[in-house]
């Protein structure tokens, strides 16, 4: 009797821990990072220098995402799940090149599709304190098409960027 009840508990954490998570459709988010934890860029590729800074926007927490790169592409990039159906989509973030008490040449954040219907959203960050940035462009997103984020700082002039609160969000 008690093998059975163990075995019965057991398909019911296994049944219950198969449900996957979906975005929050209330609010239409579909990627919301603000970096408060080391696993927070798990994923995230590139050839700059990226790590955390204990600096944030309003309501951003304790520590913000700080890229800085140079000629060497590309910087950060994570590529997100793709759809399940088509979308539009904006892209929102808060963004400083402040780094050090220095203005720093800042970057850009770019929401990406490629494919037959490549296109992309891009945020220059170039104010001197943190700022908020939701540009009214929309990007469309077919289903099941490749879809990332791109932060870049610099080139032949090497630059650096703090990002914060970055999302990604359905326009209905």
């Amino acid at each position: 009797m008690r093998s059975i009840t163990f075995l019965t508990i057991a398909i019911l954490c296994i049944a219950g821990c198969d449900k996957s998570v979906e975005p929050d459709d209330r609010h239409g988010t579909i990627y919301f990072n603000s970096f408060e934890s080391d696993a927070d860029t798990t994923g995230w590729q590139g050839y700059a220098a990226y790590g955390f800074y204990n600096s944030a926007p309003p309501d951003g927490g304790n520590r913000s995402l700080f890229i800085s790169g140079g000629c060497i592409m590309p910087h950060a990039v994570v590529d997100l799940e793709p759809l399940d159906e088509d979308r539009f989509l904006m892209l929102k973030c808060w963004a400083s090149p402040i780094y050090g008490g220095q203005v720093i040449n800042g970057g850009y954040i770019s929401l990406i599709v490629s494919g037959e219907h490549s296109g992309s959203i891009d945020i220059e960050v170039t104010e001197s304190t943190w700022t908020a940035y939701q540009p009214t462009d929309t990007l469309f997103c077919p289903a099941n098409q490749s879809l990332y984020l791109n932060l870049s700082c610099g080139g032949f002039i090497p630059g650096s960027m703090l990002v914060d609160l970055l999302e990604v969000v359905r326009v209905k």
